[in-house]
């Protein structure tokens, strides 16, 4: 987004992962405003953001957390802004069952994400099961059942 010179900001809770952003920013030439805080530290300010946008992360907090800073997010959204994320869902353990319980109780449930974002226009959204290629550490082909909402912020 920054590439299309959209003013982008973004957090993550680990070192490495800001460094690795910095660093394609620096070799791209793009100006990012980068953070290594916790989304449940973060200061989302209020009608700040057109956009939020978030993709495999929150199922890596506790659900009572995210429900903490859900009311954070929504306000932090401009009028008519929009929340795009994805997240991996209850059916995720049956998609992995090597790891079965791998992050029990840090899955989203089914519909979990329409319920959350009930007072927001709905523009998209999509539960189903996706061919990941493949990662760190494990690079073998396998399968994560997710959920992926498009949504706007009516007033």
């Amino acid at each position: 987004m920054a590439e299309q010179g959209f003013e982008v900001e973004g957090i993550d809770n680990a070192k490495a992962g800001i460094e690795k952003v910095q660093k394609m920013a620096q070799e791209r030439k793009m100006k990012i405003g980068l953070r290594c805080i916790c989304a449940q530290e973060f200061d989302y300010g209020k009608e700040r953001y057109q956009l939020v946008y978030s993709f495999w992360t929150f199922n890596f907090m506790p659900r009572q957390d995210f429900i903490a800073i859900l009311p954070k997010i929504k306000a932090s959204i401009k009028p008519k802004g929009c929340f795009l994320a994805g997240v991996f869902t209850v059916m995720d353990n049956q998609k992995c069952p090597k790891k079965k319980g791998y992050r029990k109780g840090h899955l989203f449930g089914l519909n979990q994400l329409l319920k959350d974002f009930i007072d927001f226009r709905i523009l998209r959204y999509k539960e189903g099961v996706y061919n990941d290629p493949g990662h760190p550490p494990d690079f073998r082909p396998h399968q994560h059942a997710i959920a992926m909402i498009f949504a706007q912020k009516i007033k």
